[in-house]
């Protein structure tokens, strides 16, 4: 009686780890075109890249053009990676259906015009129920201000103390 049972949980195990290897790479699938579909939706111009993939091993992502051969993530400017970075991160957030917090530090330095445009009307405003941007006095002005402004809940301005070198006061209110 035993060794049926024994060999009863043997066969839940081995059955259990395919189902767990299974909704590992189904999730890693949906990632992938999470991640594909958001660099699309984000980029402003036709890109290199048609799609990532995500070696179901070794976890690491790859990118490949229309004619399925494979792009380098280095040779993607500065630009396209941000966007890359910004798309994975967002994704990960759908997949893991959680809605955490996103703190965003200077998003808008390594972006030209138009990604920046990309970046403000597209993914500030769906990026999280609560989002935070850190950015520098010349980063969001202007047009990309007023683009911001509606999904602006508070403002808050860090000072700097000349004396110490570091943070004086944080006060209420935008540059």
């Amino acid at each position: 009686i035993q060794k049926k049972q024994l060999e009863k949980i043997q066969v839940v195990e081995s059955t259990l780890a395919k189902f767990s290897k299974e909704l590992v790479w189904r999730s890693l699938n949906q990632f992938e075109t999470l991640i594909t579909s958001k660099f699309k939706y984000l980029i402003r111009k036709d890109s290199l890249v048609e799609s990532f993939t995500i070696d179901k091993q070794k976890f690491m992502i790859s990118a490949s053009n229309k004619a399925n051969q494979s792009i380098q993530l280095q040779d993607l400017s500065a630009g396209e990676r941000q966007i890359l970075a910004i798309s994975i991160l967002w994704s990960l957030s759908e997949v893991a259906n959680i809605k955490i917090p996103v703190i965003i530090d200077t998003p808008l330095g390594r972006l030209d015009s138009k990604h920046r445009h990309q970046l403000i009307t597209k993914y500030f405003p769906e990026a999280s129920l609560q989002t935070i941007i850190l950015s520098t006095d010349e980063e969001i002005i202007g047009s990309y201000y007023k683009l911001c402004k509606p999904y602006v809940g508070e403002e808050y301005l860090c000072t700097e103390n000349p004396k110490i070198k570091t943070s004086g006061k944080i006060i209420k209110g935008y540059f």
